[in-house]
């Protein structure tokens, strides 16, 4: 279930009329998970999901603040998914095709 899950996103929007869609992007969008306490976004230059849950943010009453720099270059751009590729099921008859031919 979605229940617990909000979002929203900002941009700019030229509007109705001449020119409409000229000027519209979106900056960044961000989903905040009630239930799991955890804050999801991407950014325009970095669209890959970054995730931050709140228990890691440093949040004690009366500790030092703590800044997160949405765009930081230390945020991946990409994960790979080679790890993820599992075989076909034992005696299947799927073969990899050339594409080349």
């Amino acid at each position: 279930s979605h229940a617990g899950l909000r979002s929203g996103c900002r941009g700019w929007f030229s509007g109705v009329g001449k020119g409409e869609g000229l000027n519209d992007r979106t900056h960044f969008g961000v989903v905040y998970d009630h239930k799991n306490a955890t804050l999801y976004w991407r950014t325009q230059s970095n669209q890959n999901l970054q995730r931050l849950r709140l228990q890691n943010a440093h949040l004690e009453e009366g500790g030092h603040a703590w800044y997160l720099h949405v765009s930081s270059p230390k945020l991946p751009w990409f994960h790979d998914a080679a790890a993820a590729l599992v075989p076909t099921r034992a005696g299947s008859k799927d073969k990899v095709q050339s594409i080349w031919k």
